[in-house]
């Protein structure tokens, strides 16, 4: 059995009338070994016929589906042909050459459509490896990926060996965004398909300089300074009489705490002053900490060394 391409009606009608009536021929008598060779196991039978008026009707996978079935219930060959055949009206040359060579590896060499199934899967050998997605203006220093594996090679132009179907394209680079494409290619056929890299945002963040990091340092010092020498005033001034001059040492010590810990806190908002108004082009080397906001969670991240 053999598909038969629609043609256009008209000059082409006398043609089109002798190649169907060649195929008819070359289908019957694919019938009549099927039918005898399927005499003694009816369930295969009905599943025969089930997928030659499916395949008529131009129901191609539900005759792809009856014949698999009948081929596993009787183990004969000939179905396997007929299941090529469904899979070249799907579309799909893949499995159409699958199960050809699976027809032609399990008959003889003297069956009468051997010749022709062989023929067919030539051509259809030629044809997948005549398939190919080509990518253009990719960077030269682009990493490609096809299907999740790296490609070899370099250069703005890449040339890529697939078979037909549906594939995934990734390239990347540094500094950009990764280009990402599903590419569908036919059999026999070049896709062509243009990359286009979209430079990464700059991370822009805040970042501690030298004096930012000193007015923190400076002022967390004098915080404790302050809160240490106050608290220990404050534990000998129990039983202290007033105006004596133990008292008047102790209140001055006090005094001077209160004002480390002023001097430690405005060093520390000076510091954060210095960190929020530094938002811009982080440097590299630089210390810096990005904080993200999501809908469901808030990050914090720190980098470089204070």
């Amino acid at each position: 059995m053999a598909h038969i391409p629609s043609k256009p009606a008209g000059v082409r009608q006398t043609r089109l009338g002798r190649a169907l009536a060649a195929s008819l021929t070359a289908f019957t008598l694919l019938i009549q070994i099927n039918g005898i060779a399927l005499a003694q196991l009816p369930d295969a039978r009905v599943l025969f016929e089930q997928g030659r008026a499916a395949y008529a009707a131009g129901r191609y996978a539900e005759a792809r589906d009856a014949w698999v079935q009948a081929y596993e219930a009787s183990g004969h060959a000939d179905l396997l042909y007929n299941v090529a055949q469904a899979y070249r009206g799907l579309g799909q040359p893949v499995r159409e050459l699958d199960y050809l060579e699976r027809f032609v590896a399990a008959v003889p060499i003297t069956h009468e459509s051997r010749a022709l199934a062989q023929s067919r899967v030539e051509a259809l050998q030629a044809r997948i490896a005549d398939t190919h997605i080509v990518l253009r203006e990719v960077p030269a220093d682009a990493d490609v990926l096809l299907d999740g594996a790296v490609v070899a090679g370099r250069g703005t132009e890449r040339t890529l060996d697939v078979s037909p179907g549906a594939h995934q394209v990734l390239v990347a680079r540094d500094g950009y965004l990764p280009f990402q494409a599903s590419v569908d290619a036919p059999a026999g056929r070049t896709t062509e398909v243009t990359v286009r890299l979209a430079e990464r945002p700059t991370v822009r963040a805040h970042h501690a300089d030298t004096v930012t990091r000193g007015a923190w340092v400076a002022g967390g010092v004098l915080l404790v300074a302050g809160a240490v020498s106050g608290g220990v005033a404050y534990g000998r001034a129990g039983g202290t009489v007033r105006g004596t001059a133990r008292a008047e040492r102790l209140q001055r010590v006090g005094y001077a705490a209160d004002a480390m810990m002023g001097v430690g806190v405005l060093m520390g908002v000076v510091g954060l002053v210095r960190y929020l108004r530094s938002d811009g082009d982080v440097p590299s080397d630089a210390p810096a900490v990005s904080v993200g906001v999501g809908r469901e969670a808030i990050s914090l991240q720190v980098r470089g060394a204070f």
